[in-house]
């Protein structure tokens, strides 16, 4: 899922990773990408606090809700993956059962 979960607030990401839990096979994963605000970030900080889903650069913003259905679950924040200075999390989550 590409720049799609921060639209959503926490009960849609919630809700549309379990649905991915779902149809994914054991040893399945789903991979996310979004863009994330971090403390002193450029101006983008601005349009990141202010969107409706709230994704931020710690483990339990993204993956709380879903650590009882995930069993593998790696989150990472960059800010040199693309030419700007956006940080972005990148969230790979592994169905083990």
């Amino acid at each position: 899922m590409n720049a799609l979960l921060h639209h959503l607030d926490d009960g849609g990401v919630h809700l549309l990773l379990l649905k991915a839990y779902n149809v994914l096979a054991a040893g399945g994963i789903a991979f996310t990408l979004d863009g994330c605000f971090v403390d002193r970030q450029n101006p983008v900080e601005y349009l990141l606090k202010n969107r409706p889903g709230r994704i931020r650069p710690d483990r339990t913003a993204l993956t709380g809700p879903c650590a009882s259905e995930f069993g593998k679950i790696d989150l990472y924040v960059r800010n040199d993956v693309f030419p700007c200075s956006v940080h972005y999390v990148f969230t790979h989550l592994q169905k083990v059962r």
